[in-house]
């Protein structure tokens, strides 16, 4: 994504595309926008504070940062949806123990939003925390709504099982400014 974005935008003047880790930024007022695609996962609360205190810190006054993602409350939504389908094929208390097979509870801390596979560790975000976190780095004007991803493609929403006719699952996006 940054080669082509490089790409794109090698003709432009004001535009410099960077990567870099977000917990060692120190572009003091540098930035007009910042992107953050799918970056803020790290397993520590505090490397994430610091993450988005950096990102809001990198801004000039009045930037603009645009921040996805993943969203934890979709994971519920889609557990509701297992748990529907289930319901139909047995009873309540197999269809649970079903449900809790097919999302893997046992590698999720639902308490503080993280997803364990082995020694990878990837945050989720629940919207009341993720607008928590923005206020406490100091960004104002937050607008949260969702990106749905399809139930059509294998691509689009990996090992999660598809429920066409129901409302799509999602991750959060965010447009904030300093």
């Amino acid at each position: 994504m940054v080669r082509v974005a490089r790409e794109k935008c090698s003709e432009l003047k004001n535009v410099v595309v960077k990567k870099e880790n977000m917990l060692r930024m120190k572009h003091n007022n540098k930035f007009n926008v910042v992107l953050s695609i799918n970056s803020l996962l790290m397993p520590s609360f505090k490397e994430i504070k610091r993450a988005v205190k950096n990102i809001n810190n990198s801004l000039k006054e009045d930037g603009i940062c645009f921040i996805i993602v993943p969203s934890m409350e979709s994971l519920l939504y889609h557990g509701l949806l297992l748990l529907d389908s289930e319901l139909k094929k047995t009873r309540e208390n197999t269809a649970k123990r079903r449900v809790k097979e097919k999302l893997g509870l046992k590698k999720m801390d639902f308490l503080f939003g993280y997803f364990r596979e082995g020694k990878y560790k990837q945050k989720f975000y629940y919207l009341h925390e993720l607008r928590y976190l923005l206020k406490k780095a100091g960004f104002k004007n937050i607008s949260i709504s969702k990106v749905e991803y399809s139930w059509k493609s294998d691509s689009d929403i990996g090992d999660y099982e598809r429920f066409p006719k129901e409302e799509k699952l999602w991750d959060w996006f965010v447009r904030a400014t300093k």
